[in-house]
């Protein structure tokens, strides 16, 4: 049990929360049941998923509340996320988890403030940019963050000093280099179209669910928009265009994406987001309702992958598709 503390956005006292872990590293209430005979939904993500509100809260907990009758879940809903993860490693994680769950169904959450700039790090198992599956590189190159961090303090953040590490690191490095947008979108696309083909041969389904970043959810109100150097990375909206983009190329891909966007836009409400600019108690809900009726519809059809729709269409196999 972890017990750690964040507050609001802007400042303000901080809210305790509760973190619980159960058997192979899974963010969970209570411990699974020895006789499993519900189907398992497998939630991955990084640290937003992993849960900086209370284990309560958690929009793992709220699904399986929500595949709950008279006491009896439907499916066992279990967290497998960690800080740090990028789409590749989701699928890494899935992979040690097939035949330990054998999940019905998986629902892959991607960040996309900072989930495309970690797809850089060769210091662990990787995607190269031939997107090739690689192991961690016993080189890897010399960090590049601090240096962005100097960029990003020139506008004096303030209370938007995480925001840093929760989107604006991403959005300067592919300011500063443009060429890598258009590789760190495909090997977003590669490792989730191979968790789709993991999905295929396990016979579990795919939902793919895109968090927004707060500079891409609040846009225009961001104290810095006109800061000189700060400014320009703004209001070029990176990390708004790869959501855009990702959205698009994961479709294409017969992938059922939940795109939050909207949904956020709609709820504006003050404790969508914690002071760390993590995801919080209002966030975690409304991923629970979005991706909710994808998942009762997935556990109804078995586990079929895939949009119900695309997959009526789209007569080409996993490969051609990618």
């Amino acid at each position: 049990i972890l017990e750690l503390s964040v507050g609001p956005v802007g400042g303000g006292p901080q809210v305790p929360y509760r973190l619980v872990h159960i058997e192979h590293g899974l963010v969970r209430p209570a411990p699974l049941p020895e006789a499993r005979n519900k189907p398992i939904v497998l939630m991955i993500g990084d640290s937003h998923l992993y849960g900086f509100t209370d284990i309560t809260h958690n929009a793992a907990t709220l699904v399986e509340a929500s595949l709950t009758s008279e006491d009896e879940p439907a499916a066992l809903v279990v967290n497998a996320s960690c800080p740090y993860y990028s789409p590749y490693q989701y699928t890494l994680r899935a992979r040690t988890l097939w035949n330990v769950l054998a999940p019905r169904v998986v629902v892959a959450t991607v960040f996309v403030g900072n989930d495309f700039v970690e797809l850089e790090d060769t210091s662990r198992p990787h995607l190269d940019d031939r997107l090739q599956e690689q192991p961690p590189s016993p080189d890897p190159p010399r960090e590049t963050t601090s240096g962005r961090w100097l960029i990003y303090k020139t506008c004096r953040p303030g209370h938007f000093k995480e925001l840093f590490w929760q989107g604006m690191n991403q959005a300067i490095h592919l300011h500063r280099q443009p060429e890598r947008y258009s590789v760190l979108l495909a090997k977003a696309r590669r490792a989730l179209t191979l968790l789709r083909d993991d999905c295929e041969k396990h016979h579990a389904a795919l939902v793919v669910v895109l968090i927004p970043a707060y500079d891409d959810y609040v846009d225009h109100d961001l104290p810095f928009r006109d800061h000189a150097t700060m400014g320009p990375i703004v209001r070029a909206e990176i990390n708004r265009q790869l959501r855009i983009d990702l959205a698009a190329e994961l479709t294409h891909a017969g992938i059922t994406v939940v795109d939050l966007f909207d949904v956020f836009q709609s709820a504006d409400q003050p404790d969508l987001y914690a002071g760390d600019f993590h995801i919080w108690k209002q966030g975690h809900a409304l991923l629970a309702q979005a991706v909710l009726p994808h998942v009762r519809q997935a556990l109804e059809a078995g586990g079929a992958s895939g949009d119900t729709e695309s997959a009526e269409t789209d007569t080409e196999s996993a490969s051609d598709r990618d």
